[in-house]
């Protein structure tokens, strides 16, 4: 037998967390409901902040959960970055009060420790599962940790206009694909079961890169990723609805997404259909079928499709796959699809996709940056032109 420690719902208590200007977090209570945030001085959170309305939003709780309201302020209520009159409270949602960002934290305090007594099996099994569930636990606070740091690694890739050796557009980085950490393995098994933390990820992920990207002053592509576990959620039209309305006309916004999870089922007929309302391009990722696949899509083709690298890494050797490639980029033609060659590690990658036609390409030979310097440093363009012409 071994005594593990269990949580009571009943014991949770609320937080608003805050990054100060030191570096340390800043955590507020909810301790009774409702819970006003405003200028006043009899707010329950009181923000001494000219921006703050007086009394600017209340958080309440019912049997259903958390929701908050915003109270007629001047500079408005957002949740995970779209403004709101109320909405619904989760844990890790951002909500932003005028110009001041907090993290909604609904996760069980951690000095509380209630226990129970099971039988999880015996000597060095037993340890084994202790080992793997504190690993485990250890991994699930640091990723609360990002979202509340806003601490997701982000990078991005050039896409490059292979006909006219110029950029095209930027894809930010898959925000799981960065880790390198030994504990990668344990985030990658929690995210793949905790739908709604990836999807906090993933759309602080999008966040960042797209805030960021205003500093390009050119206007340009911007390919921005959706996760597996994302689709079929029901915040994700909202959320790239915000992305847009960030990037306004600034640059355009490309929605990345699988191409496993394309077009098979009505769902993501109303995305589409959505995303075109909203000006938004769609590229299908990571596609590694044949010219019969992509012809499925004939009566609603995607504006990109990116081939795999297992497609066209390495294609200067291999002729078999020249000739795929070609009739990739035939049927590409014949359905007004912009075929995007990724995994591009050498010149000779970049000639062979030249010479065989296709007009955009991505991967090692155009570099990857971090997203906190890739957008202000507009002469990455001159570097990477050079790189892909050179030999």
């Amino acid at each position: 037998m071994r005594t593990q420690a269990i949580n009571d719902p009943a014991s949770i208590v609320p937080r608003l967390q805050r990054v100060a200007e030191n570096g340390e977090t800043e955590q507020t209570c909810l301790e009774s409901f409702p819970f006003t945030i405003g200028r006043n001085s009899d707010c329950d959170l009181q923000i001494e902040s000219p921006k703050v309305s007086r009394e600017h939003a209340v958080i309440n709780s019912d049997r259903d959960g958390f929701h908050v309201e915003d109270l007629e302020s001047t500079n408005g209520t957002m949740v995970n970055g779209r403004e709101i009159q109320r909405a619904d409270l989760k844990d890790g949602d951002i909500l932003v009060i005028a110009d001041i960002e907090f993290t909604f934290a609904a996760t069980p305090p951690t000095g509380r420790r209630d226990t129970i007594t099971m039988a999880i099996g015996e000597a060095a099994g037993s340890d084994a599962l202790a080992d793997t569930s504190y690993r485990l636990i250890r991994e699930i606070r640091r990723l609360h940790e990002m979202l509340t740091h806003r601490g997701v690694r982000c990078n991005v890739s050039p896409i490059m206009d292979l006909r006219e050796d110029r950029p095209f557009g930027f894809q930010a980085s898959n925000p799981f694909q960065d880790e390198s950490t030994p504990s990668s393995r344990e985030a990658q098994a929690i995210l793949a079961t905790d739908s709604r933390l990836a999807e906090q990820l993933c759309y602080l992920n999008r966040l960042i890169v797209a805030e960021e990207s205003l500093h390009h002053a050119e206007h340009t592509n911007l390919f921005l990723r959706l996760h597996q576990s994302e689709i079929g959620g029901d915040s994700l039209i909202e959320s790239l609805e915000s992305l847009a309305e960030i990037l306004s006309d600034r640059h355009q916004l490309v929605v990345t997404v699988p191409a496993a999870s394309a077009g098979l089922t009505s769902y993501f007929s109303e995305i589409r259909r959505r995303l075109s309302e909203i000006g938004a391009l769609v590229a299908y990722d990571d596609f590694e079928a044949s010219p019969a696949q992509l012809s499925q899509w004939s009566n609603e083709p995607p504006d990109f499709v990116k081939l795999a690298p297992s497609l066209v890494t390495g294609i200067g050797q291999q002729r078999q796959r020249r000739r795929l490639l070609t009739s990739l980029l035939d049927t590409g033609v014949d359905l007004q699809i912009r075929m995007v060659a990724t995994g591009l590690r050498d010149d000779l990658d970049v000639q062979v996709c030249q010479e065989l036609g296709c007009p955009l390409g991505e991967g090692p030979v155009f570099g990857c940056r971090p997203v906190s310097t890739a957008f202000q440093d507009i002469d990455i363009a001159a570097g990477i032109v050079e790189l892909a012409g050179t030999g």
